[in-house]
């Protein structure tokens, strides 16, 4: 399934370079910011600014995967 939605989704090499150097070279982007494709869910588009999951904020989820990265 992963490989029949992958063209539909999927941005090109190019724009997915422009996300990291929008990031990368934009003035005064706080740290805590996040930069994502502004279209079709967050999936597809130029950069802009995004409003991070409620997961990414998850303090307690991210002591867990700390956690587990250090055991590796």
């Amino acid at each position: 399934m992963r490989f029949v939605l992958s063209p539909l989704i999927a941005q090109s090499e190019e724009i997915r370079a422009l996300l990291i150097l929008y990031a990368a070279t934009l003035p005064g982007l706080a740290s805590s910011s996040f930069i994502g494709p502004d279209r079709i869910g967050g999936f597809r588009g130029y950069p802009t600014r995004v409003q991070a999951s409620a997961s990414a904020n998850n303090l307690e989820l991210a002591r867990r995967l700390s956690g587990r990265c250090r055991r590796s």
